[in-house]
């Protein structure tokens, strides 16, 4: 049985990081625009732009980040399949990691390896539910 997931809500820390994710994803868009010109585009409540409420949202915003550095795929919430599960990556994240070379990668990879994401999904495991796992507190 699944628990129940808490959503996650705005803090001032949450905004700070936010505001320096957004600011990074900023710059990378436009470099990867000039190479890529049809990339697709943020939706309007992207963790990856700042003042969004999930862009102040500490865990969401350090869940992006580690996906970011460690190459873990980062999905948009705004499309979700029959089973609850998002369907397209986030376009943010796309754009972030473009700018995230394999020197940083390797050289964050200490930290960030046993960092746990606050939400992962289970693989289907012979046609098994997929279920959402809570974010531990503390």
């Amino acid at each position: 049985m699944t628990e129940k997931l808490t959503p996650n809500r705005p803090s001032p820390e949450g905004r700070m990081l936010g505001e320096q994710l957004a600011r990074l994803t900023d710059k990378a868009e436009q470099e990867a625009r000039a190479k890529f010109p049809n990339h697709a585009r943020r939706c309007k409540s992207c963790a990856f732009t700042a003042g969004t409420m999930p862009n102040g949202c500490f865990p969401t915003v350090m869940d992006a980040l580690k996906c970011v550095v460690d190459g873990t795929p980062f999905h948009c919430h705004q499309q979700f399949d029959a089973k609850g599960i998002p369907t397209d990556l986030c376009a943010g994240w796309a754009l972030a990691s473009m700018a995230t070379d394999d020197k940083l990668r390797e050289r964050m990879q200490p930290i960030v390896g046993d960092w746990e994401l606050s939400c992962v999904y289970d693989e289907p495991e012979s046609g098994a539910a997929l279920s959402q796992q809570p974010m531990q507190e503390g």
